[in-house]
C-alpha cells in the first residue's frame, strides 16, 4: 500500500504555499477593484470575485485530497520532538507576538474609557459594541496569555513542549478569535471579507486541534496533514491580501495589522512543522506493516 511519502508531504505543502501567495495577490486586486469600503460588500453582478472563490474552492479541496492517501504510522508524524531551529524560531515569534496582541488589545480597549467590554461593567451596549462581543473581547484578553505560553514553552525545544492544557488553550483561543470576528457588528454578517477570515481562524483551530493530540500520544496523521495544509493555503491567501486591504482602506480590523502579524507566525509555524515531518527519515521500524489499517 502507498503511503504519504516525504515527498509527497513536501509537494503539497509547496502547493498550498504556492497557491496561497498566488491567490493572494489574485484576492488583493479583484478586492482592490470591486471591494466596496465599510460595507466590505463586492459590487452587485460582478463575476470575477464569484470566479475568485470558486478557484479557492477548488484550491481548498485540492490540498484535502492528501486525506484520502493511505499512511503509516510514521513517528515523525506523532511526535512533536525533536523540533528544528525553524520550529523553535516559530514558535517564539508566534508566542511574542501572541503577548504583543494582548497588550495592544489591553491598550486599545483601555484607552477608549473600557467601552468595548462596557455591558459586562455595568454600561449599556451603544454603537457596535453588543454584550456579545464585549464578552468575546475579554475572552481573548485572557486566554491570549496560556496560548502564547505554550508557544514558549514549545521555543524550548523539550520532548512534550507544553502540558496538554496550554495546548487546548491555543484552541479556545483560535475559536475565540473567530467569534470575536463574527460579532464585529461594525462589518455585515454575510461579508465575503469576514467569512473568509472566520473559516481560516476556524483551521488555524483545527490544525491546534490535532497538534493537541500530538501532544497526548493519539495523533490522527489522516485530518492531521490535510488540516495543516488547508491552514497554510487559507492563511497565506486570507493574511496577506488583508495586508494589502487594510492599507489601502479597503477594509476595516478592529486589531490592525497585529492580528494579521499573528496569523502568518502561526502559518509559519505550521510550516515549520511539516517541512520537518517531510524532510525527516522515519526509523526502521516505522511502516513495518504498509497494510495496517490507519486513522
Amino acid at each position: 500500500m502507498k503511503t504519504l511519502t516525504r515527498k509527497q508531504i513536501l509537494g503539497y505543502t509547496a502547493f498550498s504555499a504556492a497557491a496561497g501567495l498566488l491567490l493572494a495577490i489574485v484576492r488583493a486586486v479583484v478586492s482592490m477593484v470591486y471591494l466596496e469600503p465599510g460595507v466590505e460588500m463586492y459590487a452587485h453582478g460582478t463575476p470575477l470575485p464569484a470566479i475568485m472563490h470558486g478557484i479557492i474552492l477548488l484550491c481548498g479541496i485540492a490540498v484535502c485530497t492528501s486525506a484520502f492517501r493511505p499512511l503509516c504510522s510514521n513517528s515523525a508524524a506523532k511526535e512533536l520532538s525533536p523540533a528544528s531551529q525553524f520550529t523553535l524560531f516559530a514558535s517564539m515569534f508566534c508566542g511574542f507576538l501572541l503577548l504583543a496582541y494582548d497588550l495592544y488589545l489591553i491598550y486599545d480597549v483601555a484607552s477608549a474609557g473600557w467601552d468595548a467590554i462596557g455591558p459586562l461593567i455595568g454600561r449599556p451596549p451603544s454603537g457596535t459594541v453588543t454584550m456579545a462581543s464585549a464578552v468575546f473581547t475579554l475572552c481573548l484578553m485572557i486566554f491570549a496569555v496560556p496560548a502564547a505560553i505554550y508557544f514558549l514553552k514549545a521555543a524550548q525545544g523539550v520532548i512534550k513542549p507544553s502540558h496538554p492544557f496550554f495546548a487546548t488553550m491555543t484552541v479556545v483561543w483560535f475559536v475565540l478569535f473567530a467569534l470575536h470576528a463574527y460579532f464585529d457588528a461594525a462589518i455585515a454578517f454575510n461579508s465575503p471579507t469576514k467569512v473568509l477570515r472566520i473559516l481560516t481562524v476556524l483551521t488555524f483551530a483545527i490544525y491546534a486541534i490535532h497538534e493537541t493530540r500530538r501532544t497526548l500520544d493519539i495523533p490522527m496523521p489522516r485530518i492531521y496533514f490535510p488540516s495543516a495544509f488547508l491552514a497554510i493555503f487559507l492563511g497565506l491567501t486570507h493574511a496577506l491580501s488583508d495586508a494589502v486591504l487594510l492599507g489601502s482602506g479597503k477594509i476595516i480590523l478592529q486589531e490592525g495589522y497585529l492580528g494579521i502579524a499573528v496569523e502568518l507566525a502561526y502559518v509559519l509555524y505550521i510550516l515549520s512543522r511539516v517541512l520537518y515531518l517531510g524532510t525527516t527519515k522515519p526509523t526502521a521500524a516505522v511502516c513495518e506493516a504498509q497494510s495496517a489499517p490507519q486513522q
